[in-house]
């Protein structure tokens, strides 16, 4: 758990909340207690999503899926990143159908992609992590990325490819339109993807050199054309 995941609770309060893990012999009734408390004494979603991904591997995967219905979008997201952690969001992929005729990974995959536009920081990248993590086992995740890449607000943009980016994923495709975003922050993103894809064609090379000599933002010509260089070399 980083820094910036624990800043939002003290140390009283994480002590009480593993109290309510280890006193209580039934991991679903953890589980549930843990999720209901989320908003409880200051504590931050991200502070219990190691303690309920130890209970869903324990047994509590079914509250866990539970909260994945959940109206309150904290819930929703601890859910998500506590059962991705916990290494259930995949196999939870090849089948398993809740309500809606929707599978617990794609539920999972949703919440993510919600997180990714939390104002939050460490809650979006949280977020982004688990995501990069699905790549490489859940093709639909990287499409839905791809679809928000193209759709989404600025931040979520920008996050879409900064998960690729960590995974080495993304189409080449997907990433060029990035690289003609409005929004700067967007572009330094899909170039960050593009300089981990592996290999880029001879026009995306043409591109990122055009941004290098003409782009208005002096950090997108800088990191362009450093990207230029090294694959020059």
């Amino acid at each position: 758990m980083s820094g910036n995941a624990r800043a939002g609770i003290g140390r009283g309060t994480r002590r009480r909340y593993k109290a309510r893990v280890s006193d209580d012999p039934g991991s679903m009734a953890q589980a549930e207690r843990l999720l209901r408390g989320l908003n409880e004494e200051g504590a931050a979603p991200l502070e219990l999503v190691d303690s309920l991904a130890e209970l869903a591997r324990g047994g509590a995967e079914a509250a866990l899926l539970g909260a994945l219905q959940s109206s309150e979008g904290d819930r929703r997201l601890a859910a998500a990143l506590a059962l991705a952690r916990a290494g259930l969001a995949g196999a939870a992929t090849s089948g398993t159908v809740s309500a809606g005729n929707v599978s617990t990974g794609e539920q999972v995959q949703r919440a993510l992609l919600a997180g990714l536009a939390d104002t939050r920081s460490d809650r979006r990248w949280a977020a982004a992590v688990e995501l990069a993590g699905l790549l490489a086992f859940a093709p639909a995740a990287l499409q839905l990325l791809s679809v928000l890449s193209r759709e989404g607000s600025p931040l979520q943009r920008r996050m879409a490819f900064y998960c690729m980016s960590r995974a080495g994923a993304g189409e080449e495709a997907v990433l060029l339109d990035g690289l003609a975003d409005q929004e700067s922050l967007v572009v330094l993103a899909a170039l960050s993807a593009l300089g981990r894809s592996g290999g880029i064609s001879d026009g995306a090379l043409a591109s990122v050199e055009r941004l290098a000599d003409d782009h208005c933002d002096s950090a997108v010509r800088r990191t362009a054309s450093e990207y230029v260089r090294r694959l020059k070399r």
